[in-house]
């Protein structure tokens, strides 16, 4: 009885390392996984704040140029009155 558990202690020893071994090349490649998806989405998210950022100062470049034309427009309405003013003043 003995030898039967010696050759099973045996059995186990010898299958230990291969099976411990397969299962430390596993954890470690889902580790790199894990580590891929983690980098993965940190670029992702660097993309996307680099999207909102650029959005934005086209946004703002886009109001800065309708408040020009809109300063413009205005200027162009003034000019324009004060030449219609003008005509009615030497018509009198």
């Amino acid at each position: 009885m003995r030898d039967g558990f010696e050759k099973v202690a045996q059995a186990f020893d010898r299958l230990t390392p291969p099976v411990q071994q397969k299962a430390e090349k596993a954890a470690n490649k889902w580790a790199a996984f894990a580590r891929g998806l983690k980098a993965g989405a940190a670029k992702d998210a660097e993309a996307e704040r680099k999207r909102l950022v650029e959005e934005r100062q086209r946004s703002e470049a886009a109001e800065r140029e309708r408040a020009e034309q809109k300063a413009r427009d205005a200027k162009a309405y003034q000019e324009l009155l004060q030449a219609r003013s003008e005509r009615r003043g030497r018509s009198r």
